[in-house]
């Protein structure tokens, strides 16, 4: 059985072994440990950030649901973990970033996260 959840946003102890699973075998976590990068201070996130982003592109599905949210934060830290993926985000991820900068909320504009995409963005056009 996988004991990858924490349980607190301490609990470094459950994220340790994270590395262990490919992205096919956590399939049924990810929404739970995504969950996790709702405040990127927390010292469980590093270790879930460092995992998400070598496969930003098989968990597009959740990455864009969360920008899709109205959770403004959540969406700033997301946007981050695309910028520092290791590969190239597919379309449908730069499309949706595409349509947050140009139609911000008025809580993507507080939370920064319309310039965070824009700026992602017009890095991959230089």
């Amino acid at each position: 059985m996988k004991n990858i959840i924490p349980k607190h946003k301490s609990d470094i102890k459950a994220v340790e072994n994270l590395d262990c699973y490919t992205i096919a075998e956590i399939s049924e976590e990810i929404p739970l440990l995504l969950e996790w990068l709702k405040d990127c201070n927390w010292p469980v996130a590093h270790p879930i950030y460092t995992y998400f982003k070598r496969h930003i592109n098989e968990i597009d599905e959740h990455i864009i649901s969360i920008l899709k949210s109205d959770d403004g934060m959540w969406k700033y830290w997301i946007v981050g973990l695309i910028a520092d993926a290791e590969q190239k985000p597919n379309h449908r991820i730069i499309n949706t970033l595409m349509n947050l900068v140009a139609n911000p909320t008025i809580d993507e504009i507080e939370s920064e996260v319309n310039s965070a995409a824009k700026e992602f963005l017009d890095g991959l056009k230089s």
